[in-house]
């Protein structure tokens, strides 16, 4: 009797993956640590404690390179370093939007930043992944 599942791995070749505009845009956006700095802020109204919103925002500043890793990896894959530098650099531009407390900017042009940011990004991954 054979077995039903191979036992040994085979390697597949992988064929090139073409991704669109925006797919490279939502890429960039970290919406899990963005989901994750959500919940943790909601959380503060149940904490005293006054530094409580500035280590949330730097524990998930430091969680969006982390996830970002772990998912790269578990896919067998490097995610690129300008990658892990632009869904920072996003994450940052949201998080002042959403705590404006801590923006060092105006929220009019924290809001503007949200959206250029990743939109400027993906033109970068863009031309970084031309053929020249």
């Amino acid at each position: 009797m054979r077995p039903l599942v191979p036992t040994g791995r085979h390697k597949r070749s992988r064929a090139p993956v073409f991704e669109t505009r925006l797919e490279r845009l939502v890429k960039l956006l970290p919406a899990d640590a963005i989901a994750v700095y959500l919940a943790a802020l909601g959380l503060g109204a149940l904490i005293d404690w006054r530094h409580y919103e500035l280590v949330v925002f730097g524990c998930a500043t430091a969680l969006v390179p982390l996830l970002l890793y772990l998912d790269a990896s578990s896919a067998g894959d490097r995610a690129p370093s300008m990658q892990y530098v632009l869904r920072t650099i996003t994450f940052l531009a949201w998080a002042f939007v959403i705590s404006p407390s801590l923006s060092p900017i105006e929220p009019p042009i924290a809001a503007i930043a949200a959206i250029a940011v990743p939109l400027s990004g993906e033109s970068l991954v863009r031309i970084q992944q031309r053929p020249w």
